[in-house]
């Protein structure tokens, strides 16, 4: 019982040796990580094939093993929201200010959006989030311009699973959500009406660091308050506003990879 017992702590102490050795080398192949780790090659293969399903691992061309697109953002997160919400939260308070419509910072945790800071509306009607919260990616507006500039691969791997629907307004078929990504990608902002919770909607710009997201500032409303030319000038003023912080992430990014 005592062998039993111990055999999945040993799994796991595989499992974590293969992604150490792999973030150490950079990339490495079966038979490397077997010699390094002194286990089978079946053993190196089936670990290596279980974390490449769970976007943990990724193969490149070699076919040899390098960190996925779920580690990789992790590794950004950690060193992301952390290092530049003090930075951003002068501009949060400007769009607060001009708007006077809840601001909200997030970033992106595999499929879904993490709240890390919000403005509330001063508006007698209004939308409001719990700090810390979290909101399917692919149905709000920060979810959905941050997986606009993330890895084809990432997108793959957040369409490999089914699309949840919450509302009528959710973008639910994996075209649509390319579709959308693309054009949120190319006018640098995504815009939700009613995706998640049916009368909330808002528009969004990412913060990116290295071409990746590593956040994203959005205006959050009723979708009442969202008329056509309203998400126009709630964009414009993105552009503006958290250009100018994105201005200022990159020298706070320089200086950090210094």
């Amino acid at each position: 019982m005592a062998q039993k017992r111990s055999e999945p702590l040993e799994l796991v102490t595989k499992t974590t040796t293969v992604i150490e050795l792999i973030a150490d080398r950079g990339s490495a192949g079966t038979t490397l990580i077997a010699r390094e780790l002194d286990m089978s090659k079946a053993s190196a293969y089936r670990i290596c094939q279980t974390l490449v399903s769970r976007g943990w691992l990724s193969q490149n061309q070699a076919k040899q093993y390098q960190l996925g697109p779920v580690l990789r953002t992790t590794l950004q997160q950690t060193t992301g929201v952390a290092s530049y919400k003090e930075t951003l939260f002068p501009y949060m308070t400007q769009l607060h200010r001009l708007t006077q419509e809840s601001i909200h910072l997030t970033h992106l945790e595999r499929r879904l959006v993490v709240y890390d800071e919000q403005l509330v509306s001063t508006r007698p009607v209004r939308s409001v989030i719990k700090v810390g919260g979290r909101s399917p990616a692919h149905a709000v507006s920060p979810g959905l311009i941050q997986l606009a500039f993330q890895t084809n691969e990432y997108v793959e791997n957040y369409l490999s699973a089914p699309l949840a629907r919450f509302t009528p307004g959710t973008i639910a078929t994996p075209q649509a959500l390319r579709t959308t990504l693309a054009e949120a990608r190319e006018r640098g902002y995504a815009f939700n009406l009613g995706g998640y919770r049916y009368d909330v909607g808002g528009v969004a710009r990412a913060i990116l660091v290295g071409g990746r997201p590593v956040a994203a500032i959005s205006i959050c409303c009723p979708v009442y308050r969202l008329s056509a030319d309203v998400v126009s000038d709630y964009a414009e003023l993105l552009m503006s506003v958290v250009g100018a912080a994105q201005s200022e992430i990159d020298e706070v990014a320089g200086e950090i990879a210094a």
